[in-house]
């Protein structure tokens, strides 16, 4: 078609431009696309409270840093709101540089990202649900916690706290994860999924105990990975089958096994890799997590005293997942067997002898000991003895897969 002087418009629907067209030139609409638009800068905004009692802390100043931008400060307003305007989108670091009278300044630094759409999150977490409390002086810090030497590629982060604190994990890519200290003063949190630690990355971790403010921060650099690779073996125990009477889940925060991976039977790997099994939520069941285990041949060793080592040849390979679960044949749960009082791998007369020695104490008496306790209910008497006649004889041979 011949067009004379004619316009094609469409700016608003398509993003089109206006253009006039000549005679004896065809066009067919639409005409020259617009360049993009470029993103809109981002604001990110926030509550500082009071960590105590919650209400709107005001007067704490915040500073926003990071590459190619003049650092940003901003102070929390009376209603405790915090807000940085104009961030394009990039990874950015907040801190709080100034604490208001007779508080404690927060110590940490936030990774804040601001994505092409805008969309902020601090730490792996959505903006919308950030906010920031600050704890008043003279009350005591918490401790550091001390995170386990980590390896490239490692699925997970473990170390050591103060039992019933919380750590939570920042991961150089900005996600955060977080738990609780157990009993024996460990805990390990999994690296976020789609992220993998590579080396000279560091990872940081605080620690908040109860009744005090957070800890300053611990951080760990990510080695190399040592040559042939590395893997992390998880598995779980039940307390389900641990006799043949059908008890285990009433007890199971008293199970205190562990989980090894030794060069045989009778040698621990060297560097020892232990891992205590630790219950997971309610379920009645336990996980443990050892990781940084190079590729090798392993025998697996299970125990909890008072209970029949288990035992199960690994292989850990190239070819491997990470982490990689190791189940025993017969169930993908590792199950064991009660009535081993003295640890010799039987029950027998001896494990019997030493019942008897100790029938009808309770704990906390000096008598007491939680290896003839069977059933974990703080006393050694009937239903000890019936468990462990029901097991008489049994070996730690009788698992399927058993490496004796």
């Amino acid at each position: 078609m011949d067009i004379r002087n004619t316009s094609c418009r469409n700016l608003h629907q398509g993003g089109y431009r206006s253009q006039s067209v000549s005679s004896g030139v065809s066009c067919g609409c639409p005409c020259a696309p617009l360049p993009p638009l470029p993103p809109s800068p981002a604001s990110l905004a926030f509550i500082k409270l009071d960590a105590t009692s919650g209400a709107p802390l005001p007067g704490a100043t915040f500073t926003l840093t990071g590459p190619g931008i003049t650092p940003q400060t901003a102070v929390s307003d009376t209603r405790g709101k915090v807000r940085l305007s104009g961030l394009a989108p990039g990874l950015y670091q907040l801190r709080e540089t100034a604490a208001p009278a007779g508080y404690l300044p927060n110590t940490r630094t936030y990774s804040v990202l601001v994505n092409e759409g805008g969309s902020i999150s601090v730490d792996g977490m959505p903006a919308e649900q950030f906010s920031l409390a600050d704890m008043r002086a003279g009350i005591p810090i918490s401790d550091a916690p001390v995170i386990d030497p980590i390896t490239a590629g490692a699925a997970t982060v473990t170390g050591t706290g103060g039992p019933g604190c919380s750590v939570t994990v920042i991961f150089p890519n900005g996600g955060q994860a977080a738990a609780l200290v157990q009993p024996d003063g460990t805990w390990g949190v999994t690296v976020p999924m789609g992220f993998t630690l590579a080396p000279n990355d560091t990872v940081t971790a605080y620690q908040q105990c109860p009744g005090a403010s957070v800890s300053g921060p611990a951080t760990a650099t990510v080695a190399p990975t040592p040559p042939g690779g590395v893997r992390t073996v998880v598995g779980q125990v039940s307390p389900i089958a641990w006799n043949s009477l059908g008890f285990g889940p009433a007890f199971l925060a008293q199970f205190d096994a562990t989980a090894e991976l030794r060069t045989d039977v009778n040698t621990p790997a060297p560097p020892a890799r232990t891992a205590t099994v630790v219950p997971i939520g309610d379920t009645g069941v336990g996980q443990f997590i050892i990781p940084d285990v190079p590729f090798g041949n392993y025998v697996l060793y299970i125990k909890r005293p008072g209970y029949l080592a288990r035992t199960l040849a690994v292989t850990v390979d190239p070819g491997d997942p990470n982490p990689k679960t190791v189940q025993p044949p017969d169930g993908p749960i590792f199950t064991l067997l009660s009535g081993d009082v003295n640890d010799d791998r039987e029950i027998n007369t001896l494990d019997s002898a030493i019942l008897a020695a100790h029938f009808f104490t309770l704990y906390p008496s000096a008598s007491y000991i939680p290896e003839a306790d069977l059933n974990a209910d703080g006393e050694i008497g009937l239903i000890d003895r019936s468990i462990l006649y029901a097991n008489f004889f049994a070996t730690s041979s009788i698992y399927p897969g058993a490496v004796l």
